[in-house]
């Protein structure tokens, strides 16, 4: 459910990432407190040195609530060792789905250097 791979970049390079998603509404049970939207799946990616989240998506209104979705970013990256974190909340793994598997061939992270 959860994964990490490492990669590196010798140049500064334009990259690609394509990241699907879940989000998921919790329903706030004391009424004073407002209910959240959260993603069921987490991905970012942080320079290997410095440990420090140097991408993660951003929360965005574009994708209804349940709904797999697939999100394009385009970003620069410096010179430098990466690691690209995955972690899924158990019902959309691909070692156990809580239902069918959804539709789409890339469910998860891709990185692509352009």
């Amino acid at each position: 459910m959860n994964a990490s791979r490492y990669f590196i970049l010798n140049e500064e390079s334009n990259i690609t990432i394509f990241h699907s998603n879940q989000r998921c509404k919790y329903i706030a049970k004391d009424k004073s407190t407002n209910d959240s939207i959260v993603f069921a799946d987490k991905c970012w990616i942080i320079k290997e040195q410095s440990q420090e989240i140097i991408w993660k998506p951003a929360m965005t209104n574009n994708i209804p609530v349940q709904i797999i979705g697939v999100e394009k970013y385009d970003t620069i990256l410096a010179p430098g060792k990466y690691i690209v974190h995955y972690e899924s909340d158990g019902k959309h793994s691909f070692e156990s789905w809580l239902s069918f598997p959804p539709l789409i061939d890339d469910y998860g992270i891709r990185i692509y250097k352009k």
